[in-house]
């Protein structure tokens, strides 16, 4: 009589019917997409009540009413979703030049300046001088710069704060102190009256000018775009030499590896070429004037960014097995490096402050830097941060690829017509291909 099957049988027997295998694989690729979408969106989840952590430089060349006006109506607009204005003297920034300089090294975000004498020339207007005299000096009182090439996701609320300060700044100013500055016993006719608010007026009108102003296209999307290409590029080339990659008896061989390692590096080079040159030509015929000094940096730039991307492909994929966990690993690596760059460490959620260990961030940091012509703080870290990814990536492909030759034994196999033999090799470890047929489809 046979005997009934107990529970831990039937669960056993349960056990070999489901394709453990499978829903592992599913389970990780599923965790991986949402990672993937958590730290995209994240460090977006309320940005804008974290703005008053962008600093702004303020510098009073004027001493006077203006000045005092722009310091009122900055504390009218302070608050967490405003950025923080800094106010210094001419001491600590005596020319213009120094804060351009200051903007470009992305010390701050935004700068708001005004201009020499601008109160008293205000005020010698109002008092009934010329008009030639006051042509002789109708030029913008209030300055704001801001970097173009700087973080899309907030450069405009920069911009938009910049222009509302300012914009508030001149229409205080024209209400209160220009109305109430003119003199009791001088009788003004209406025209001349009208013409001199009208000039008055237009000195008050802030002028915009950036720190990046050679750019007449955004930069800062060529940048996110790029960073995008130079991970694809790196998939792509691997997807070539898949073979290469997942047998690893080849790989290890020195020279077999050498010659892989010499054809990323070419490969990198065009990829960094082709990514520099794109944005040149369409410029170039936009009008733009560009530097040769500005083409070979930033293909300098995005060709160890290539070959970083594409060491981290090779890594991924000699040592993840399943296809499907390849590319759901391959648009993840993606995901997280252009995120590290969309939205700045300075407003992002403490959670984030570690993003500047990624090569995207480095290398959107070293093209800005180049395309604004100065110096970056985070720039010291940023080429250092590329090697580190380029050697951890080939050291890891190397070591995986090693340690699987060992794994390589000869097995003998037969073909269905019998005429012909011969031995291949079954990677046990990470294949378990025991036909012919099924080893040139699953490891290939």
């Amino acid at each position: 009589m046979r005997r009934p099957m107990t529970l831990f049988t039937q669960l056993r027997a349960l056990r070999d019917t489901i394709p453990v295998r499978t829903i592992i694989t599913g389970m990780a690729v599923a965790s991986l997409i949402f990672l993937k979408t958590l730290y995209f969106w994240a460090p977006q989840d309320n940005i804008e009540f974290r703005l008053n952590r962008l600093s702004i430089l303020v510098v009073d060349y004027d001493g006077g009413r203006l000045g005092q006006q722009l310091n009122a109506t900055y504390r009218k607009h302070a608050g967490p979703q405003f950025p923080t204005f800094f106010f210094y003297t001419v001491d600590d920034y005596e020319t213009e030049e120094d804060i351009f300089q200051a903007v470009t090294r992305q010390s701050y975000w935004g700068a708001v300046y005004t201009q020499h004498n601008a109160s008293s020339r205000l005020e010698s207007m109002l008092q009934g001088s010329t008009l030639a005299e006051n042509n002789a000096h109708q030029s913008a009182s209030l300055v704001y710069v801001w970097n173009e090439a700087n973080y899309p996701m907030v450069s405009g609320w920069v911009k938009d704060a910049l222009r509302r300060t300012t914009e508030d700044t001149q229409s205080a100013f024209m209400l209160h102190d220009a109305f109430t500055s003119l003199p009791a016993d001088q009788q003004y006719r209406a025209s001349e009256l009208r013409t001199r608010l009208e000039a008055i007026f237009n000195m008050l009108q802030p002028l915009e000018r950036t720190a990046c102003s050679g750019m007449a296209l955004g930069q800062a999307a060529f940048n996110h775009l790029a960073m995008i290409a130079l991970a694809t590029g790196g998939d792509a080339f691997v997807q070539i030499y898949r073979k290469k990659f997942q047998r690893g008896s080849k790989l290890a061989r020195g020279p077999k590896f050498r010659r892989c390692f010499m054809a990323g590096w070419n490969f990198s080079c065009f990829l960094g070429l082709a990514l520099t040159a794109s944005p040149w030509i369409v410029k170039g015929i936009a009008g733009s004037h560009l530097t040769y000094r500005e083409f070979l940096l930033s293909w300098l730039v995005l060709w160890p960014g290539a070959f970083a991307s594409l060491a981290i492909s090779c890594a991924l994929r000699t040592w993840i097995k399943e296809p499907l966990l390849i590319k759901s690993c391959t648009l993840f690596w993606m995901a997280i490096n252009a995120a590290s760059a969309f939205v700045p460490i300075e407003v992002s959620p403490s959670i984030f402050v570690w993003n500047w260990i990624f090569p995207g961030h480095a290398v959107y940091i070293l093209l800005v830097t180049t395309w604004c012509h100065a110096g970056n703080p985070q720039a010291a870290s940023a080429l250092p941060v590329l090697f580190f990814w380029t050697a951890l990536g080939m050291t890891f492909t190397w070591y995986v690829a090693t340690n699987a030759s060992l794994d390589f034994e000869p097995h003998w196999y037969k073909i269905e017509d019998g005429t012909q033999s011969g031995a291949h090799f079954e990677f046990g470890l990470r294949c378990g291909a025991t036909e012919k047929f099924e080893y040139d489809n699953h490891c290939v």
